[in-house]
């Protein structure tokens, strides 16, 4: 376990230098590049977490795997969505589906040990609806994204009840952790991007939530 907990202390080292990046203009021209360092870096800890540990989820790392590599890539195309056209432009919808079809592979994921009761819907209505209230009173600037944001919403919902479900059922624990500090990061970043009022601090807590969020989705993976 040496070697994970060595592989997890660089991946928090540039997560560090991305929250610097991130918060300077100057260096802001590199944020895809040190967001793409950094999805590789939870990529790299999942890899590392099934090779040193248990390898108690068996094929379905392949699934935790998938879903996380499709993060990686919806990481990367938000950041050229950053330092390009901006969050309206073709690639920042790119990256919404890639994250939307990862929350749909974690939800299958947890469907494999526990299938999703009625009550695990109500998380997901509720976010969907708070989305569409805020979008109708003109809160959330969201366009042409409107559609693609109230399915985004429901999926990532739907992804963290069901993490949290799947612990009755045997459950990884870092997995569910995980799940919801991604739900917390999404929130945040729904503000940070659509609201109409925008603060510098919600893009550092956006990237803490999420990373970190990701950062126990792989250690789960040591199960």
């Amino acid at each position: 376990m040496t070697a994970l907990c060595a592989a997890a202390a660089l991946y928090l080292t540039a997560l560090a230098a991305l929250i610097v990046i991130a918060g300077n203009r100057r260096l802001f021209r590199y944020y895809t590049a040190a967001k793409a360092v950094t999805s590789g870096g939870f990529l790299a800890v999942a890899l590392l977490a099934f090779a040193v540990g248990r390898r108690a989820l068996g094929w379905r790392f392949l699934l935790l795997l998938g879903a996380m590599a499709l993060c990686a890539a919806g990481d990367v195309l938000l950041g050229l969505a950053n330092n390009g056209r901006g969050i309206h432009s073709k690639t920042f919808l790119r990256g919404l589906y890639c994250f939307g079809g990862a929350h749909l592979v974690f939800c299958v994921f947890y469907a494999v040990l526990r299938m999703p009761a009625w009550w695990d819907l109500l998380l997901p209505l509720a976010l969907t609806g708070a989305t569409a209230l805020l979008s109708a009173k003109g809160l959330l600037r969201l366009h042409r994204l409107r559609g693609p944001a109230l399915a985004y919403s429901f999926l990532v919902g739907l992804m963290c009840s069901m993490s949290v479900g799947a612990l009755s059922a045997g459950g990884p624990p870092f997995a569910a952790a995980g799940s919801v500090l991604v739900l917390l990061s999404d929130c945040i970043i729904v503000f940070l991007y659509f609201y109409i009022r925008q603060r510098p601090w919600m893009r550092i807590a956006n990237l803490v939530t999420y990373y970190l969020g990701l950062l126990l989705l792989g250690l789960a993976a040591a199960a």
